[in-house]
């Protein structure tokens, strides 16, 4: 798989919830805030404003399966469905070197720099540990819903 596919997506998820779980891309913009000086140096932080527009969500995924990145850590294979993958493309083409929101259930988990267009397939994995099997199995089961 192209490194330009990969996503790595810090996965938060919260225990005994049997509903499937919501995932979305979105749109989002990095600032800069001011954390502090030290030694006479301005310190700054990024921070990440997730935005309204949902790029893709469960229903442009047209598989995901466990899967190990490279280096052994759990992840998960996402094939997306051809309207889903149109949909990324686009996005991702016209917002390189931007960040792209991914969210579960609502919650920002990790926003990646857009490196170059993605489309079909990517993996989803977190930095960086990997998902616990927990998650993996929750991922899976949410995307493969319908």
């Amino acid at each position: 798989m192209k490194p330009e596919s990969l996503l790595c997506v810090a996965l938060i998820l919260l225990g005994g919830c049997s509903s499937p779980a919501l995932v979305e891309f979105r749109g989002a913009t990095t600032t800069f805030k001011r954390t502090g000086a030290r030694d006479g140096a301005t310190s700054y932080a990024p921070e990440v404003q997730v935005g309204s527009e949902v790029v893709i969500s469960n229903d442009d995924f047209a598989s995901a399966t466990p899967s190990f990145t490279d280096d052994g850590r759990r992840a998960v294979d996402v094939t997306l469905t051809d309207e889903g993958a149109r949909k990324l493309l686009a996005y991702t083409s016209a917002h390189l070197r931007e960040p792209i929101a991914i969210m579960l259930d609502g919650q920002l988990l990790d926003a990646p720099m857009v490196l170059s267009p993605l489309s079909k397939s990517g993996v989803i994995s977190a930095m960086p540990s990997g998902l616990s099997e927990e998650q993996v199995d929750r991922i899976v089961q949410s995307l493969n819903r319908h």
